[in-house]
């Protein structure tokens, strides 16, 4: 509902991957949260928009509650079809019918 199938189908490989973050935090041994440091949209081509963001991960491990820390950059590209169908609820959920057109990420070199 907010993916195009391209962006669904990467996704769905990298849960099904040894990559998985179900397997690399090892089915909740560890908790991640999330903070955006940086949030920065730009027009794309056509009716796309493209968002890059700077995240922080704050990576929790439930057994002796130390943490680590790691830096990504996220690239997105997205777009709004407000004349997707969609049922109602689907459409109470999303009702822009906002869609990721592609995704990137990339872990940034040094943890600072």
């Amino acid at each position: 509902m907010f993916n195009s199938d391209e962006v669904n189908k990467e996704y769905l490989d990298w849960f099904n991957s040894p990559d998985a973050p179900d397997a690399v935090f090892q089915q909740a041994a560890y908790v991640v949260t999330v903070e955006v440091l940086s949030n920065v949209p730009s027009e794309g081509t056509g009716s796309s928009m493209v968002e890059m963001l700077r995240i922080k991960r704050t990576i929790r491990k439930v057994k002796d509650n130390t943490e680590t820390y790691d830096y990504w950059t996220v690239r997105m590209t997205y777009r709004y079809f407000p004349q997707k169908k969609m049922t109602a609820s689907e459409r109470e959920v999303n009702p822009f019918g906002f869609i990721v057109t592609s995704y990137q990420r990339f872990k940034e070199k040094s943890d600072e």
